[in-house]
C-alpha cells in the first residue's frame, strides 16, 4: 500500500474542513456584520445561505467538470475558491462584497463535496 494515500486523505480532509469553518464563521460574528454593515438580521442571514445555494445548482456540472478534467483539478481549484473568498469576505468594504465572497465560497465549497468524496473512495 502507498503511503501517498495518507496525503491524499490529509488533504481531502483539510479541504472539507476548511470549507467547513468557511461556512460557520458568520454565525458567532453576526452582530459585528450588521453593526459594521448597517443591515438587518435577515440580511446577514442571507450571507450564510448563499454559500449553499451554489451547491444546489452545481452539484451536477462540478461532477461532469470533475470528470472530465479529473479530481485533482477540481480540488485545487475549489480550495483556491474558497480561499479566495475567504479573502474577499475579510476585505469587504461594503455589504455587497461580502456577499460576493460568501458566494465564491460556495462555489468551491460545491466542487469539494462533489469531488473529493470520490478521490477519497479511489484511494482506499
Amino acid at each position: 500500500m502507498s503511503k501517498y494515500r495518507w496525503i491524499i486523505l490529509f488533504t481531502s480532509f483539510y479541504a472539507f474542513v476548511a470549507f467547513a469553518y468557511a461556512l460557520q464563521i458568520v454565525p458567532p460574528i453576526m452582530g459585528t456584520i450588521i453593526h459594521e454593515f448597517s443591515v438587518t438580521h435577515a440580511q446577514a442571514g442571507l450571507s450564510i445561505s448563499l454559500v449553499v445555494i451554489p451547491g444546489i445548482f452545481l452539484a451536477i456540472p462540478a461532477g461532469v467538470l470533475t470528470d472530465r478534467y479529473g479530481i485533482k483539478l477540481a480540488g485545487s481549484v475549489s480550495t483556491i475558491l474558497i480561499a479566495l473568498g475567504c479573502f474577499v469576505t475579510a476585505v469587504a468594504d461594503s455589504f455587497n462584497t461580502f456577499l460576493v465572497g460568501r458566494s465564491i465560497i460556495g462555489v468551491g465549497g460545491a466542487f469539494i463535496v462533489t469531488a473529493l468524496p470520490s478521490l477519497v473512495s479511489q484511494w482506499f
